[in-house]
């Protein structure tokens, strides 16, 4: 859910965490024994940066641990991997500014080398996140999901390599006892964080451990895939998400996350996935009954019940899941008017529908429409409001590909309905 009592606790919290730095460095400068140094300024001014970048590391470094009690004060964990992002983005800006700032003081120490190889190290490890991205790099650099995994790790060891640059060439920082204690503090975390979640997470992570029932094509895309489970049940909330991997299947034992489209009460979980990437490819060919899957969760705070009075649904595509969950989970009454509008290319792409449609016959409150674009057109404000009338007194719950939600948040937010009635999870991790 995009917003929720606390939900930017965890963005303050970080923020004012951050911000402590330089106001340490400014209430407690260097001892004056360092002052007379040449561009002592301009010295200080680097070393803000430095350690700001260390302690903008370590909360990106913490946030990648995905632990679930921290989870509701950032909103969900797809806002905590943007403040993740966020914070690993701000750092590099930070590193880039230190070492601008530090090139002309000429040094050849072995200290100096280890900075040179973790700012050299971490640029890199960027440039193959970015590259993709960019439209004239991109045909030349196409990393898998696994391998920008496995190289996303190595940030980590430029960070414990940055760390012994620092401790390894003449700083102000000893001369300055209260920011050098702050950094010190906050980089042994960054470091620690880092060694647990490589060495002592995966051993003491316990996922839920499951077998595959079914593994239906429901069309030649889209999978579904039933799991029953061995052991422990996942307990889950109507629309939240989880992490599956299949570790005996060959490319398929790192995690994915997937909306759970089964309800809450189902003895098994159900999983619609799209083939849109290689790792789905591969699961859509892959699947048998039988095969062990590990599945780690639930994540997710978008719930329709936090939210009083009338609600929009709008799901694209794939984006069917949250909402066929919740509606799998209705109970006798329906206490809330729904308009749900699911908008797809082809009517032979509307997964489930039928299920929407004896939902929409047994609640009369709930309303569902389905909008076929190659024959009806996009679906627009105007469409939805010729069915519910003025929107800006409801909630709004968007889920289907990026584009098209960001579409709507911007008409909507266009139209005066206010932030916090747009609900939405981004499913973007990476």
């Amino acid at each position: 859910m995009r917003k929720l009592q606390f939900s930017n606790m965890g963005n303050i919290a970080l923020l004012v965490l951050i911000l402590l730095n330089p106001l340490l460095w400014f209430l407690f400068p260097p001892m004056p024994s360092a002052q007379g140094l040449p561009n002592v300024g301009q010295r200080m001014l680097a070393e803000i940066c430095s350690t700001t970048a260390m302690a903008l590391m370590t909360c990106s470094i913490v946030l990648s641990l995905r632990l679930r009690f921290i989870e509701p004060f950032f909103g969900g964990l797809d806002q905590m991997y943007k403040t993740h992002k966020t914070a690993g983005m701000l750092a590099v800006v930070m590193l880039i500014i230190h070492y601008a700032l530090v090139l002309p003081f000429k040094s050849s120490s072995f200290g100096l080398q280890l900075g040179v190889i973790a700012f050299s190290g971490i640029l890199l490890l960027v440039f193959l996140t970015l590259a993709p991205r960019i439209p004239t790099l991109g045909g030349y650099f196409q990393l898998g999901y696994h391998q920008w995994k496995w190289t996303h790790k190595l940030i980590g060891l430029f960070f414990i390599i940055g760390n012994l640059h620092a401790t390894n060439v003449n700083t102000l920082l000893i001369d300055a006892p209260v920011p050098g204690w702050y950094w010190k503090i906050m980089t042994n975390i960054g470091m620690l964080a880092y060694l647990y979640r490589e060495l002592v997470q995966p051993w003491l992570q316990r996922p839920h451990h499951y077998k595959v029932a079914a593994a239906n094509a429901l069309n030649p895309s889209t999978l579904e895939l039933t799991l029953a489970h061995d052991g422990r049940k996942l307990s889950h909330r109507a629309g939240q998400f989880a992490f599956i991997r299949l570790p005996s299947a060959q490319g398929l034992a790192e995690s994915h996350p997937f909306t759970i489209s089964s309800a809450p009460h189902e003895p098994n979980l159900r999983f619609s996935i799209k083939a849109c990437g290689d790792w789905t490819k591969q699961l859509h060919k892959t699947a048998k009954v039988g095969m062990t899957v590990k599945v780690e969760g639930p994540y997710g705070h978008m719930n329709y019940k936090h939210a009083n009075g009338g609600q929009i649904w709008i799901a694209g595509g794939i984006g069917i899941t949250p909402f066929l969950s919740w509606v799998r989970d209705f109970g006798a009454t329906l206490d809330r008017d729904i308009y749900f509008f699911y908008t797809v290319r082809a009517e032979a792409d509307a997964l489930f529908w039928d299920e929407f449609a004896q939902a929409a016959a047994q609640h009369p409150r709930f309303h569902a429409v389905l909008n076929v674009s190659s024959t009806g057109g996009s679906l627009t404000i105007d469409k939805i409001q010729a069915h519910c009338g003025d929107v800006r007194d409801k909630h709004v719950y968007l889920c289907g590909p990026l584009a098209m939600t960001m579409g709507f948040v911007s008409k909507f937010k266009a139209l005066g309905m206010p932030a916090d009635q747009i609900h939405f999870e981004e499913f973007n991790f990476r």
